[in-house]
């Protein structure tokens, strides 16, 4: 009555071989990382060498670096139209919002704790004796 839901086969019979999990990472990729040409690119990046280098090493990504560059200083200078800050202006509400505090359930602005100095000293006592106990249990530990 159980379905097998593994689209995998689990012992090979049907592809030919064995699946092993994690073993195919070279898949994940689009293009082999070239360690050097990585580095010279980064070091281009970071203004440590000059734009020469980066193109020697990878002219690839040097290309859609340049194109990210541009688009990003292209997108700096866009500046939202006059008058669309004038229609989310005229679109709030005239006057300030208020809320009634009556009409949340347990929320008062005049309510206060009013708590007497021989509470609040058998409070601290009654805290402290607690303390103790909890102390000696953990120490027996």
């Amino acid at each position: 009555m159980l379905d097998d839901l593994n689209s995998r086969p689990g012992n090979g019979e049907a592809s030919g071989e064995q699946w092993v999990p994690g073993g195919d990472r070279t898949g994940d990729r689009e293009v082999p990382l070239s360690t050097k040409a990585q580095a010279a690119v980064h070091r281009w990046l970071d203004g440590e060498t000059p734009e020469d280098e980066a193109v020697l090493a990878d002219t690839k990504h040097v290309e859609m670096w340049r194109r990210v560059n541009a688009e990003t200083s292209r997108r700096r200078q866009v500046m939202t139209p006059a008058y669309v800050e004038t229609r989310i202006m005229q679109s709030l509400p005239a006057g300030v919002p208020r809320v009634d505090d009556t009409t949340v359930a347990g929320t008062s602005t005049d309510r206060e704790l009013k708590l007497s100095p021989v509470v609040a000293a058998a409070a601290a006592v009654g805290l402290l004796a607690l303390g103790a106990v909890l102390g000696a249990i953990f120490a027996a530990l």
